[in-house]
């Protein structure tokens, strides 16, 4: 029998891990030019930075994560703080 605490602290990492494998390979197809990765960082040339945080903010915002029938959706609004970035 698995030790319940371990799987959950397992569990969870696990479902971090595969949001930010979905958020990458969402933003890397959502990009029509060069992009550069590191796990969840992502670079484009600065005159490119609003494309990025908009996409970035788009895809964020379609993470839904169901677990025994109890929805978990993202409130995370990266277009809030636009100004602060431009």
């Amino acid at each position: 029998m698995p030790h319940l605490e371990k799987f959950s602290t397992a569990f969870r990492a696990n479902v971090i891990h595969a949001v930010d494998a979905y958020i990458a390979r969402k933003m890397i197809l959502s990009i029509d030019s060069p992009l550069v990765t590191n796990h969840d960082c992502f670079y484009l040339p600065y005159n490119r930075i609003t494309e990025l945080i908009l996409n970035y903010n788009k895809i964020y915002q379609d993470v839904e994560i169901d677990i025994n029938d109890k929805v978990f959706k993202s409130d995370f609004k990266i277009k809030d703080n636009l100004p602060f970035f431009l």
